[in-house]
């Protein structure tokens, strides 16, 4: 069963690393890709940035980057 947006924005709002907020910007931006296609692009976004920069400036979070990528792919 997949969490709701209320308990993902949750998660978000309490990621305490790098890699908890990508994944959870990751999780919400595909849990509103129908409903809210503009908030998932940004969310989707700000979720392959962030696993390019950081700890992530010499070897990016491969993970980050590819959910991120699955969902604005789906939005385009």
């Amino acid at each position: 069963m997949s969490a709701s947006v209320e308990d993902i924005e949750l998660h978000l709002n309490q990621a305490q690393t790098q890699v908890e907020r990508i994944n959870a910007l990751n999780a919400l931006a595909y849990a509103v890709n129908r409903s809210d296609p503009k908030r998932a692009l940004m969310l989707a976004e700000q979720a392959q940035q962030l696993s390019k920069e950081g700890d992530f400036v010499e070897n990016p979070y491969k993970k980050g980057l590819a959910e991120s990528m699955r969902t604005l792919g789906m939005l385009k």
